[in-house]
C-alpha cells in the first residue's frame, strides 16, 4: 500500500512537470489572413480617405512605415487643429 501511494504521487508529480514543459501558446491559424482585414500595410495610403471625401487631405504621408500627419503640408484654412 505504501508503494502504491508513493507510485501514484510520483506519477502525479512527473505528469505535472511534463505538462508544465509543454508549449501552451496558441498556434497561428492557417487562414489567419482571412479572419483579419489589414488596414495599413506600412507602405502606401491606398484605400485611405477622409470622411465624406474620396481622397486624403494634404499633409498625410508615410514616415518610417507609420502613417503621419504634417501640419505644414496641410491647407490650414480647411481644418481646425485646436
Amino acid at each position: 500500500m505504501k508503494y502504491t501511494i508513493q507510485f501514484l504521487a510520483l506519477l502525479f508529480i512527473s505528469g505535472t512537470l511534463f505538462m508544465s514543459c509543454v508549449d501552451n501558446k496558441p498556434k497561428a491559424a492557417k487562414n489567419a489572413t482571412n479572419d483579419w482585414q489589414i488596414l495599413f500595410d506600412g507602405t502606401s495610403l491606398a484605400g485611405w480617405r477622409a470622411f465624406n471625401s474620396e481622397t486624403l487631405p494634404e499633409g498625410w504621408s508615410i514616415v518610417d512605415n507609420t502613417m503621419t500627419f504634417t501640419r505644414e503640408k496641410a491647407d490650414e484654412r480647411d481644418y481646425d487643429y485646436t
